[in-house]
């Protein structure tokens, strides 16, 4: 599309119809998603950007601007790798909020572009307008390309992104390829908890139970184990 001006793809694309706001929608949850991801891998990898202002952010989700950037010799939570950031506004901890907030600033700038529909359709009288929303028309039009409910879909999209490429990329730096759902089933013990409880129960008014039923308390300690760390990978 180089070269054509805003009214050329609009005219193209047919104007400012709900299914381009759609798309406007759509666009800015996977700016929040690529961007989720990316700081996902920088946590991961113990890099420090150090510079993150907006316009040193990538809509593609990439890393790009980073000048003063580094990457920690040993963990530090409020490690700054800009010399010149004495308040750590861009230290390792503070990375996943800042490309959060600079996705807000995104929002704010597309909320404030205004939908010529909706412009068009509150220009219309009353009755025009009325007549319109009858019709399912612009009566009910977003002011802007960006609707606040889609602006706070993205950063939903952002939390839910940044959450699970941040913990599926650290289960796999200590090696628990699966997640948590199987590792929950693997550790699954083989005595449900209630006949473990009964028989420690049992074995403490008489030991000699386990003798004639073949159990250990150290067998019935294991179970018990199991349960915990089923119950502890259930959580995750």
């Amino acid at each position: 599309m180089a070269g054509m001006d805003e009214a050329n793809v609009l005219d193209m694309v047919g104007g400012w119809s709900a299914e381009v706001l759609d798309m406007v929608g759509d666009w800015y949850a996977e700016v929040c998603r690529r961007t989720a991801q990316l700081v996902a891998g920088w946590q991961g990898l113990g890099f420090v950007h150090g510079v993150l202002n907006t316009d040193n952010m990538s809509i593609l989700g990439l890393t790009i601007d980073y000048g003063p950037y580094g990457f920690m010799d040993r963990f530090d939570q409020h490690h700054v790798s800009n010399g010149s950031d004495d308040a750590a506004r861009y230290c390792y901890s503070a990375q996943p909020a800042i490309c959060r907030w600079n996705c807000e600033r995104l929002a704010e700038v597309l909320g404030s572009i205004p939908n010529p529909a909706a412009a068009a359709a509150a220009a219309a009288d009353a009755d025009g307008a009325a007549a319109a929303a009858a019709a399912g028309g612009g009566g009910g039009a977003s002011s802007s390309v960006l609707p606040p409910s889609r602006a706070k879909r993205g950063l939903q999209v952002f939390d839910e992104e940044m959450d699970a490429a941040y913990r599926s990329l650290f289960r796999r730096k200590l090696g628990l390829l699966a997640g948590p759902a199987e590792m929950a089933a693997g550790a699954k013990p083989a005595m449900p908890l209630e006949n473990v409880q009964m028989l420690m129960m049992l074995a403490a008014r008489d030991p000699a139970v386990l003798h004639a039923l073949g159990v250990t308390q150290g067998s019935l300690q294991q179970q018990l184990a199991a349960h915990h760390a089923a119950a502890k990978w259930s959580s995750v």
